[in-house]
């Protein structure tokens, strides 16, 4: 602050330790310049991947829970309709028993996979 204060800096500072980090070209990169560039590129460019690997890694993750989701919803779905089929069977012989008892046998009877086999 002193040297600010007195016109030396940068150039003519000379405080212990001090190490003189303003631009000499300025709006022109040199190559000290366009190597650390490239390398903060670098860096950069490795952070970042390593962002995406991550992010893969949890999308992976998330799809995996989404398939076992799917598949225990199928596996659900599958029981479900076993057991409305165990149901339907049952009550397609009483259906029949039912439609005698309001009358409605044989030809008005809509029973599931009921065919009139009387004479007519």
């Amino acid at each position: 602050d002193m040297c600010k204060e007195v016109g030396a800096y940068p150039e003519h500072c000379t405080c212990p330790n001090y190490v003189d980090t303003t631009d000499k070209t300025p709006g022109v990169m040199t190559w000290d310049e366009l190597l650390q560039h490239m390398d903060d590129l670098s860096t950069w460019a490795e952070e970042t991947v390593k962002g995406w690997k991550k992010e893969a890694a949890s999308e992976l993750q998330w799809t995996k829970k989404a398939v076992r989701v799917l598949q225990v919803s199928k596996a659900c779905v599958a029981e479900d309709q076993k057991h409305r089929s165990m149901v339907q069977d049952r009550l397609a012989g009483v259906c029949v028993d039912m439609c005698k008892e309001v009358g409605a046998y044989p030809e008005k009877c809509t029973c599931p996979n009921y065919v009139d086999t009387t004479d007519k």
